[in-house]
């Protein structure tokens, strides 16, 4: 059994659309592990890390080799696979064909049930990770489809993807696996929040990865999912009777509009109620992605609820 090791995969983009970023995390997950199934690496729990900036994939106890194996098949019955002057049948030699084998490399001999059969055998020897990790994240970066979105180009290059690629992440317990995309080649750093954590940041290892996200301004989805929803929470609470309205397709955008959340409250003028606020509402989900809030009789009021992805210290001016 083959030593296992925690894996990062990271790829790091200028800002990923909301909607195309969410299709990949779904896709992503999903074409890592059939990958290393099919690859024949045994591993863990594939775990999918995301924000407007980055597509990762955090995948516990890949083993660092594949195992050796010895595969053993059964064919035909050997009066069937030989003819009288011990020559291979075309039945034999569809079956080592199949198998793999050259013919005259089956071997005879009796099954449980009596019977002579042939049988082919083939050694399959055990394989580093490295290089199989390598092709896998080429290949996904390269196979990752953008339904309904244009993919580009830059530079000089013909590779695409939904946005320019800046930085790979990616390694095989403290050790760089080494992948290449466009003019991007793998190392051990990420990138932090362009205000909070700009730069690159070095990740000693998997497990060290997402708290050098967080001390570098950037939290995963659910992590951002949860502290827009405390945010709106608290807006509420101070606000006795008081509904934030969170259409579900909006709030998901803004999920991925923003890397480290903080919740805050405009205002607009009083003069604005007087138009339906139907109208006014659909401005500030589908142009602004504000949150309107409703007083307790369901009336519009002049506040709404925006998240914004800048210090928290600026609070004021972004508002």
């Amino acid at each position: 059994m083959a030593d296992a090791k925690d894996f990062l995969f990271e790829i790091g983009t200028e800002e990923m659309p909301s909607a195309p970023l969410n299709n990949a995390v779904k896709q992503l997950g999903t074409m890592i592990a059939k990958g290393l199934d099919e690859a024949g690496l045994a591993h863990g729990e594939v775990r999918v890390i995301s924000s407007p900036r980055r597509l990762a994939a955090l995948v516990a106890d890949v083993a660092t080799a594949t195992d050796e194996v010895h595969e053993v098949k059964r064919g035909p019955a050997a009066n069937i696979a030989f003819d009288a002057d011990g020559n291979a049948t075309k039945a034999a030699q569809g079956f080592a064909r199949k198998c793999g084998v050259a013919a005259e490399d089956l071997v005879r001999r009796e099954d449980t049930d009596g019977r002579e059969y042939v049988f082919a055998e083939k050694n399959i020897p055990s394989a580093p990770a490295t290089p199989i990790l390598t092709a896998l994240c080429e290949k996904t970066i390269a196979g990752l489809q953008w339904p309904n979105y244009r993919s580009q180009r830059w530079g000089h290059e013909h590779a695409t993807f939904v946005r320019p690629v800046r930085w790979i992440c990616c390694l095989l317990g403290e050790d760089v696996v080494p992948v290449s995309f466009a003019d991007v080649t793998s190392g051990n750093t990420t990138r932090g929040h362009r205000v909070l954590g700009p730069g690159d940041h070095v990740v000693a290892s998997p497990a060290a990865y997402e708290q050098v996200l967080e001390d570098a301004g950037v939290l995963s989805a659910e992590r951002r999912r949860e502290a827009i929803l405390a945010g709106i929470a608290e807006v509420e609470a101070a606000r006795p009777g008081c509904h934030v309205d969170t259409p579900k397709k909006v709030f998901e955008e803004v999920i991925n509009l923003c890397e480290w959340p903080t919740v805050l409250v405009g205002t607009f003028d009083e003069e604005f109620l007087k138009v339906p606020h139907e109208i006014i509402c659909e401005s500030m989900l589908t142009n602004q992605r504000y949150f309107p809030i409703y007083d307790g009789e369901g009336k519009l009021t002049r506040e709404f609820v925006v998240v914004s992805n800048s210090k928290p210290e600026n609070a004021e001016r972004v508002i």
